[in-house]
């Protein structure tokens, strides 16, 4: 994947210089995070809920730049979580298999297979869903109804979400990223009052990254030609990622 961005990080970097207009390079989680205020008053500050394939991330939000890491997942990513349960309830799909998954397993009423929360001891906001993968694979051989079970399992690690928003009881939510366009999920935040993205744009999109360029370029920042695509660059290190200035002010 980095050979990828990495073809489309040069040629825009080709174009900026050839047209002559300011180069932005985007944090992908950056981009899901600042969403919201694209059609919605999501003025800062703000909590957000980062859920996706890759990532679950509780982030405290103060101003465009200032975001403060308060909650991680630990292992694996709830929608990496979705992903393997899809395979192991045998969901193929020529498309996400989440969404599939989750209608297949809502058809049917929830399971009780004593499936229990992660971490629920825990004082931490950080996240866990591998354990809970491992009570799923054990049970499913024992499964009267395995689509139940999958109901289950889709219920225990969004109420692991739901619990962690519970502790910080933020004033005001946003929810961003391909697992929020999930129906349950966003049914269980709903007591929060969260801030949502349409489903379509919860999912990876070219529209969000374009409102992120474009708040970034609106505030006077732009990154500087030359550079190269960042595998791993954390939310709390936007303008500075192991001593590399990420940004320089530039004409808005």
């Amino acid at each position: 994947m980095r050979s990828c961005l990495a073809i489309g990080y040069n040629v825009a970097q080709g174009l900026a210089l050839a047209l002559n207009v300011p180069f932005l390079g985007i944090n992908h989680m950056h981009a899901h995070l600042l969403l919201p205020r694209m059609q919605t008053e999501a003025e800062f500050p703000y909590t957000s809920l980062l859920v996706s394939g890759g990532h679950t991330i509780l982030v405290e939000s103060g101003s465009l730049l200032e975001h403060r890491i308060v909650g991680e997942t630990r292992d694996i990513a709830i929608g990496d979580y979705i992903d393997k349960l899809a395979t192991l309830f045998g969901i193929h799909t020529s498309g996400m298999p989440g969404p599939a998954l989750s209608q297949w397993a809502c058809q049917v009423p929830l399971g009780d297979y004593g499936l229990t929360i992660p971490m629920a001891n825990d004082t931490s906001l950080d996240f866990s869903f591998s354990g809970l993968l491992s009570q799923v694979t054990r049970k499913l051989p024992l499964a009267d109804s395995p689509a139940s079970l999958a109901h289950e399992a889709l219920r225990a690690a969004f109420l692991h979400l739901r619990n962690r928003v519970a502790q910080i009881a933020p004033q005001k939510l946003v929810v961003s990223g391909g697992v929020a366009s999930n129906s349950m999920l966003r049914s269980m935040l709903h007591p929060f009052s969260p801030i949502l993205p349409p489903p379509h744009l919860c999912v990876d999109n070219a529209a969000m990254v374009a409102w992120a360029a474009q708040e970034m370029q609106m505030a006077g920042y732009c990154t500087r030609l030359g550079g190269e695509v960042v595998r791993k660059w954390r939310l709390d290190e936007l303008l500075c990622h192991e001593g590399e200035e990420m940004y320089e002010t530039c004409r808005k």
